[in-house]
């Protein structure tokens, strides 16, 4: 599969909050659990994957979104198979 330039960059506004001051970081004991920064990355990806805009997780790899147009197929027993069309979310792996 080729590489696509992937950039979260767009012109719509940014409605995240500011990154939180120095003084504002959580200690080693507040910080949150591995299930509810999954659960926020997974969010994040999802909301940008639905307005369109392909997304790049550093480290981790690029998520966006193919559209596939619908298909027929004829199989050897007869009949006709019909797919409709649909949008598919494509993941490359970053490169190490």
């Amino acid at each position: 599969m080729e590489r696509t330039d992937v950039s979260t960059e767009s012109d719509a506004p940014n409605d995240a909050p500011d990154a939180p001051e120095a003084d504002e970081i959580p200690e080693a004991g507040d910080a949150p659990d591995l299930p509810t920064v999954a659960g926020a990355l997974s969010r994040c990806v999802r909301e940008a994957l639905e307005r369109g805009e392909p997304t790049e997780v550093p480290g981790l790899g690029a998520f966006r979104v193919e559209h596939r147009s619908s298909q027929m197929e004829e199989p050897e027993e007869g009949g006709f198979s019909i797919s409709p069309p649909r949008d598919e979310i494509v993941f490359e792996p970053a490169e190490e």
